[in-house]
């Protein structure tokens, strides 16, 4: 009995366990590099070693949280040292880093320049030198299975003789089965011109045994230097760098304290602190503050401007001297007009129901007034559906003798007056009905009766 329960917990209770257990946590670190501040704006260079979803993000410790930062990928003169040894065919690390360049080519802006270069015991063969990624020839990075591994020393000679390109920041990838002597020159050079030093390792079984080397060159290089042993697979880039921007938390002079945060699922990473020093610099420029300035008050302008015209076009207007409701348009009340005005009157069907809706008044006072669905109609009439927008007719103010005549001239459409077509240019007399379409209309004079 007892043996067989052993059995039931070895056989099935522990391939159960693991089948549920959480997956490894990945290998995520994040450094920061160089940061700038422009006229409160920070600009970070920030390397990410972890899988392609991780977040990343600047933070200080004057600020509660992350800042708000936008990232683009940093154009960069990478050289890809592949340490041609036995295990590098095992591993495939040839296949891995063929298909770094394959993405290289396709992550990093257009601007970047990619090397290769193998080395082995007693050679240094170099693919491409400081060209394009899709000029490197994908089919030379084979690894030899006779090949004895080398340090690393002539191929970081080769990186150090190699002319420095502007507004490219240059990395190093050195993809080593264990060998890490660099050299002091090396050393010396990779701390003084800022050169990132990414090892990584295909052979991770070593990297116990490689901890005090990798621990005296960090001593050395500091932040500069990244080691670890990851996933070397084609699909999966191990280092990506950003230009990080974000704004910064402090607007007068003073010592900012800048690091990068990375989050993958659970995972978190910090780098490193950098301090900045803020001087007047940080300041935005007296040109930049009066563009704001000016900007704001646009802004502002054009806000009141709009509530005006908001309120001006959906808000009632009355005659002041005898209350009765006016458009927007018109400057002179048809009710209050002089002697020698006149006005339209047009049925309104827009009454309440049950109630005859009170006609539509408009003064004719300009010496050319239109009629129809247009804009600009002194009586706009409802369109109809499918029907494009004209006016129906127009009417003008003419002189005879000592009166103000007025003409109705039509405008296409056929028009009515006391039931007449009218073709042609009319004088119209004080109630007169104008009919076009469904729309009726009748013109009155004041001071003209019908007979005159």
């Amino acid at each position: 009995m007892r043996v067989w329960l052993f059995f039931t917990l070895v056989f099935c209770f522990f391939p159960v366990a693991s089948a549920f257990a959480a997956p490894p946590a990945p290998d995520l670190k994040v450094s920061l590099h160089s940061a700038v501040v422009d006229a409160n704006e920070i600009q970070a260079t920030v390397s990410v070693r972890g899988p392609a979803d991780t977040k990343v993000s600047l933070a200080t410790t004057q600020a509660d949280g992350p800042l708000r930062t936008s990232l683009v990928r940093a154009p960069l003169d990478l050289w890809i040292l592949l340490d041609n040894s036995a295990s590098c065919g095992t591993a495939r690390v040839d296949q891995a880093v063929a298909g770094w360049v394959g993405r290289l080519g396709k992550e990093l802006p257009s601007a970047s320049r990619i090397s290769l270069l193998s080395f082995r015991r007693g050679s240094l063969e170099v693919i491409a030198s400081q060209v394009p990624a899709g000029e490197i020839p994908r089919g030379q990075i084979r690894c030899d299975a006779r090949a004895v591994s080398a340090e690393p020393e002539k191929a970081m000679e080769y990186v150090r003789q190699a002319p420095a390109l502007d507004g490219l920041t240059r990395q190093v990838w050195l993809v080593t089965s264990g060998n890490l002597s660099v050299g002091d020159a090396g050393v010396s050079w990779l701390r003084q011109s800022g050169t990132e030093l990414h090892v990584l390792l295909y052979n991770p079984a070593l990297l116990p045994v490689l901890g005090p080397v990798l621990d005296r060159l960090e001593t050395k290089l500091g932040e500069l230097l990244q080691a670890g042993a990851p996933v070397i697979a084609p699909e999966t880039l191990p280092v990506r760098t950003y230009v990080a921007s974000a704004h910064s938390p402090l607007e007068s002079s003073g010592n900012l304290t800048l690091f990068a945060q990375a989050r993958q699922g659970d995972s978190k990473a910090t780098s490193d602190p950098l301090t900045l020093s803020l001087g007047e610099n940080a300041r935005p420029s007296l040109l930049r503050r009066i563009v704001r300035i000016a900007t704001l008050m646009l802004g502002i302008a054009a806000l009141v401007w709009l509530s005006v015209r908001l309120v001006r076009a959906y808000s009632p207007k009355h005659c002041g001297d005898c209350g009765q409701r006016m458009r927007q348009s018109q400057k002179l009340c048809a009710f209050c007009a002089i002697q020698e005005h006149a006005y339209l009157l047009q049925d309104n069907p827009l009454g309440e129901k049950g109630e005859v809706a009170k006609p539509l008044v408009a003064a004719i006072d300009a010496p050319l007034i239109h009629v129809g669905t247009r804009r600009g109609s002194l009586l706009r009439c409802l369109p109809r559906k499918g029907v494009r927008k004209a006016h129906f007719f127009q009417i003008a103010q003419t002189s005879r003798g000592e009166r103000t005549a007025y003409q109705l001239i039509p405008a296409g459409k056929p028009v009515f007056v006391n039931g007449v077509a009218v073709t042609a240019p009319r004088y119209l007399a004080s109630g007169d009905e104008i009919r076009v379409a469904s729309s009726r209309f009748q013109f009155i004079q004041q001071g003209v009766s019908r007979a005159s």
